[in-house]
């Protein structure tokens, strides 16, 4: 009865990595810069590959960020003609 649990030196057959289609995929759409850490810690992606992905990232949150300005100002001027409407 010596059965063998697997310790943090022993692989336990699934590497728990996310694959490079997913983090492309996590930088562009869902996470934008909070995709970096994951890039960073994978040891199959050379340095310029999680570059690309990381400003990947930043692009998609830049892009989110603008959009969410335009949104207010929209939202404050749209506001504004419905009070000048109404009063």
């Amino acid at each position: 009865m010596n059965a063998q649990v697997p310790g943090p030196e022993q692989p336990t057959g699934r590497s728990g990595e996310l694959g490079r289609a997913w983090l492309y995929l996590l930088a562009l759409v869902f996470l934008g810069v909070l995709v970096a850490p994951f890039a960073w810690k994978h040891p199959a992606i050379s340095r310029r590959e999680k570059l690309l992905i990381i400003g990947l990232g930043g692009l998609q949150t830049l892009a989110a960020i603008v959009v969410a300005v335009l949104f207010c100002a929209w939202l404050a001027g749209w506001l504004r003609r419905q009070l000048e409407l109404g009063g």
